[in-house]
């Protein structure tokens, strides 16, 4: 039976490239948000500098595969040690909310 109310996370994974050429793979679990609910918080990052940008990611994430607790001051060093993570993050979070996947 479809249940209306959807699982309040998921996992999704982002493959962040590094300036040497490399690629580090981060695994995270976001909070569900419904359609209204992202396009408001895809509508506020917008608005957001780069220094006020991890809590608002942390606001959507519930937890993380990273060697540090997932505390706003971690996804900020993330943000500013990987320079695309922030894009390919919020790449990630939208494509699974709005494509979802399938299991094979």
């Amino acid at each position: 039976m479809f249940t209306l109310e959807p699982n309040p996370t998921f996992d999704a994974v982002t493959d962040i490239p590094t300036a040497d050429g490399g690629v580090k793979t981060i695994a995270v679990t976001w909070r569900h948000a419904g359609r209204r609910q992202l396009t408001a918080w895809l509508d506020h990052l917008a608005t957001l500098q780069p220094a006020e940008e991890a809590a608002h990611f942390a606001s959507a994430m519930a937890g993380w595969d990273a060697d540090a607790p997932l505390t706003v001051a971690a996804i900020d060093q993330l943000l500013n040690d990987y320079p695309p993570a922030g894009r390919l993050l919020m790449q990630t979070y939208v494509a699974a909310l709005t494509e979802g996947r399938t299991k094979n």
